[in-house]
């Protein structure tokens, strides 16, 4: 001890400096534990307002739960495809598709997958032009194709386009829960990023311009895109937003009004930086797909107003087989923000469009409780000469019905022909 003090107080600092090390891990550790409790605490609290608030409309008026009761019946869900396989739902509908797959990559170590489907015979048409159908929060390019031939791809193949299904990163692969800079993205990221790569993608792959067309997030992904990389308008001859998530209407429930919202700079903290709720990923490959789904529709119903009236019940348990899929815990987390602001980020003081060049259309829905179709986009689209090309509302939608009404084959997804017929730029 006296010949080597030094050594001695060195040993004594390591040791203390590993204690420390020990009891910050072992801290941070419970901190994230009690986070995902909460997490979950909120979650339930969400799915269990909405079952009181389901058993309300039996009590009050059943005819509004018809298709949901009608989807737990015996026999119910028979033109149902419960895989969560991306071309079971395709070839279930009709096994004349041809179904490819790719893997695009982003940045760092980041990729996200694309789904392409299309029928040979057309492949040597001038109809054979590429579009892109970006999906929407919690879902997946199969939110596109879950309702079989009357699902928007499906319908946009049968017309003879080649139709490219992007997944927002996470979506179709294992949850990399390991690696939290994985996840480590939101909404801008993916319109200053991904959008990019994508339109590369697809078009040195056809050698023609695309047809954008995003439902919710994915029509704010396009217009974020184009205006952050205004050279992509030469590689666009259309972008189409169906309920386009650009200003945003506040959920009317007390979770929302009174614990999500006020607290909404924090969810960060409650959510953590890694996949969003893994959890709910683990139930989801636990339970039966009929109660999976149930539950995803009484969550989806409360939470975002996604009424089920319009709905074909034979199709109840496809449409939630992916729904919610993975996504960013950042960018849930992203969305409550914009949520409280009541518009994406960077447009508090008005749409910023000066950069998108390209025809646009826009289609809204009468009843959407999520998205405002407000005269400032509209003012702003038509702020330059001949940009926009299309403005409609479909009477007795909700948010979700223009991709998934059993009606909207009829309604939505001709008047997209049409508008690219009409206005499609090559």
């Amino acid at each position: 001890l006296v010949a080597h003090p030094h050594a001695v107080t060195q040993s004594v600092l390591v040791m203390v400096a590993a204690v420390a090390g020990v009891a910050h891990s072992l801290t941070m550790w419970v901190v994230d534990k009690i986070v995902q409790l909460v997490a979950a605490v909120v979650v339930a609290a969400l799915f269990f307002s909405g079952v009181a608030s389901w058993a309300m409309c039996v009590i009050t008026s059943p005819q509004t739960i018809k298709p949901q009761l009608s989807a737990l019946l015996p026999g119910a869900g028979r033109g149902a495809c419960k895989s969560t396989n991306f071309k079971d739902h395709v070839l279930n509908a009709d096994s004349g598709y041809t179904v490819e797959e790719y893997d695009v990559p982003v940045t760092g170590d980041a990729w996200f997958r694309v789904h392409r489907v299309y029928r040979k015979k057309f492949c040597n048409s001038a109809q054979f032009i590429p579009v892109l159908c970006q999906h929407g929060v919690l879902q997946s390019s199969g939110a596109f194709t879950c309702t079989g031939s009357n699902s928007l791809a499906l319908f946009l193949a049968d017309k003879g386009y080649d139709v490219w299904l992007p997944n927002t990163r996470g979506v179709y692969m294992p949850p990399q829960t390991t690696n939290p800079n994985f996840w480590n993205y939101d909404m801008v990221d993916v319109a200053r990023y991904d959008f990019p790569a994508l339109i590369k993608f697809v078009t040195e792959r056809t050698k023609r311009k695309v047809v954008y067309i995003g439902h919710s997030q994915g029509g704010a992904i396009g217009l974020v895109g184009l205006e952050q990389h205004p050279e992509l308008n030469d590689n666009v001859g259309l972008l189409v937003g169906l309920c386009p998530a650009l200003y945003l209407r506040r959920p009317a429930n007390w979770l929302f009004t009174y614990i999500l919202m006020p607290f909404s700079e924090k969810a960060k903290r409650l959510f953590g930086d890694g996949l969003f709720l893994p959890f709910v990923i683990y139930l989801h490959n636990a339970m039966p797909a009929i109660v999976y789904a149930f539950i995803a529709c009484v969550f989806t119903r409360y939470v975002f107003g996604w009424e089920p009236e319009q709905w074909d019940p034979n199709l109840f348990v496809s449409q939630f087989v992916s729904t919610p899929s993975h996504t960013s815990a950042r960018l849930v987390s992203g969305w409550l923000v914009m949520l409280k602001n009541g518009c994406i980020t960077g447009w508090e003081n008005g749409p910023r469009l000066e950069n998108v060049r390209c025809p646009v259309a826009m289609i809204h829905a009468e009843k959407d409780t999520l998205v405002d179709c407000n005269s400032k986009l509209r003012e702003a689209l038509a702020a330059r000469e001949g940009r926009l090309v299309y403005w409609g509302t479909v009477p007795n939608y909700n948010h979700i019905d223009v991709i998934w009404a059993k009606t909207a084959v009829k309604t939505v997804f001709p008047t997209v022909c049409w508008v690219i017929e009409e206005h499609y730029k090559s």
